[in-house]
């Protein structure tokens, strides 16, 4: 996957929007625009952009994981045992009850 995207000058892009948002559609490639010759923004298509939070909601999913492994190795945390043992107790009660 090529990541670095293609640069182009904000006076340009709004002077040529329709074709920069049809090269956007074909290639899905992200699009920095400048501004005095610094990055100002960054455009991509809806689908470039949804692939994009995935994998960062995926990362966030993974490090949290990771996290909570370290805690629980070194002696922070609880087994599922303790966790939801409480939690199995009472509602299986009510279950039981109905």
């Amino acid at each position: 996957m090529d990541i670095l995207p293609d640069v182009y000058a904000l006076t340009e892009f709004r002077e040529n929007a329709a074709e920069h948002v049809r090269r956007l559609k074909k290639t899905k490639r992200a699009t920095l625009l400048t501004q005095k010759g610094r990055a100002a923004a960054v455009i991509m298509s809806p689908e470039a952009y949804e692939k994009m939070a995935e994998a960062v909601e995926l990362t966030r999913s993974i490090q949290s994981v990771q996290k909570s492994m370290k805690e629980f190795e070194r002696g922070k945390g609880m087994s599922v045992d303790e966790a939801f043992g409480p939690l199995l107790a009472k509602y299986s009660k009510r279950a039981a009850r109905r």
